[in-house]
């Protein structure tokens, strides 16, 4: 498996690399100004920094490149589905689009976390980082060490868990935000020189541009804060982004991510005085997600949708899901589903299989099947799931299709 994984990013990005080779061949040999535009182009690419730029290309790209376009092989007729109940006027319609909009959002908060877990291999470990490095070094034939060269390229790479940790956090409280760093296009004013960072996230509601660092809970305020040494802490920096006046109409911010067993945090410090004096303008705060409903039904063709039978008057659904968990505890004390139609059915409880990290809960209603809303055989449903030991309930929309 290890391999087949390996070869797969091998062969997408080397085949990008064959793609631009004879495109680029196909440009050199047209008109001479063209020609020429491509040489200047080319050169301020190969000025770029080795090991930065192939970071770039990567690790950053490919997470929102797929982050903007998750679908699931079921899309010509969840989209039908989705038409249907914008229009639909039946009792239960307006929770029924909401659902739709969940599942999506959803999907996004555990494509985000388990890229957070992934870079997080690189966050602070030191060995994993100089590993990298000797494979840059080896694979671009370069001399010396690369995280000797740009050391600070590493350190981006290992920032990027907090980001994707952060976005996790704006995504779970419906937050709307830009993530700047992961698409790498930086906003700033046309006037300021290139090489100036724009930030890290953008918040459309508080009108703030963010740049993400990671740090702690501290012991007495109970706010995520940091301090690494006397120049890297988060009160000197937010003193140096207080005189940002040049970024025109753009309000400078740090977002401090704080990494609970359970729970993310994220803070926002404005350089503000006294705000800086309060506190942070916002703290949000988000439960680690116990198990993937969405991300570990990925298939090559899209992510699959749960499965729903309906036979003799009953209807049975089968949810798979992935603990990330292991101490969650699944009965029907702990999990319910509930059927989204022109009112709320209850689903009855069967059991629970589990295997390893997989797991799959089986469901059972009988009666009442005539009232789902069902379109293209595209279903909905809620599942409920209960944290005995943070005493809460985490609601997960289900997309359902029938077999």
């Amino acid at each position: 498996m290890e391999s087949e994984v390996a070869s797969f990013w091998y062969s997408r990005f080397n085949k990008v690399g064959e793609i631009l080779k004879r495109f680029y061949e196909h440009v050199s040999r047209s008109s001479g100004h063209i020609a020429d535009y491509l040489v200047f182009l080319s050169l301020a690419e190969q000025a770029q920094s080795y090991p930065w730029a192939y970071i770039d290309y990567g690790f950053r790209v490919p997470v929102y490149r797929t982050l903007q376009w998750l679908y699931f092989t079921i899309k010509p007729d969840l989209d039908g589905f989705i038409k249907w109940i914008k229009r639909s006027r039946k009792r239960g319609w307006a929770l029924g689009r909401y659902l739709v909009s969940e599942i999506y959002r959803q999907l996004s908060k555990e494509y985000v976390f388990l890229w957070s877990e992934v870079m997080g291999v690189a966050h602070g470990d030191e060995d994993t980082l100089s590993k990298l490095s000797k494979i840059i070094k080896e694979v671009l034939g370069m001399e010396k060490e690369p995280i000797e060269l740009e050391r600070m390229a590493f350190e981006d790479l290992a920032g990027l868990k907090n980001e994707l940790k952060a976005c996790y956090v704006l995504i779970d409280r419906r937050k709307p935000f830009l993530p700047f760093s992961i698409m790498q296009a930086p906003i700033v004013p046309s006037h300021v020189r290139p090489g100036l960072s724009s930030g890290d996230i953008y918040l459309f509601e508080e009108n703030l541009v963010v740049d993400i660092k990671g740090g702690w809970i501290d012991s007495k305020t109970k706010q995520p804060t940091y301090y690494y040494n006397s120049k890297y802490n988060l009160s000197m920096e937010l003193k140096r982004i207080a005189d940002l006046h040049y970024l025109y109409g753009i309000r400078k911010a740090i977002g401090v991510v704080a990494d609970e067993e359970k729970h993310i945090h994220l803070a926002i410090y404005v350089p503000w005085r006294l705000s800086r004096e309060e506190g942070p303008l916002l703290h949000l705060k988000s439960i680690k997600p116990p198990l993937l409903v969405y991300m570990n039904k990925s298939t090559d063709k899209g992510i699959e949708p749960h499965k729903a039978e309906i036979k003799g008057g009953e209807l049975t659904v089968s949810i798979d899901a992935y603990l990330l968990d292991n101490e969650l505890k699944i009965d029907e004390k702990t999990v319910s589903l509930k059927i989204i139609g022109e009112e709320e059915l209850e689903a009855e409880y069967s059991e629970a299989r589990v295997s390893g990290r997989k797991l799959q809960m089986i469901f059972r209603r009988r009666g009442g099947v005539d009232k789902v809303f069902e379109v293209n055989n595209v279903m909905l449903a809620v599942l409920n799931v209960k944290l005995e030991d943070l005493n809460e309930t985490l609601s997960y929309p289900i997309l359902l299709y029938k077999t």
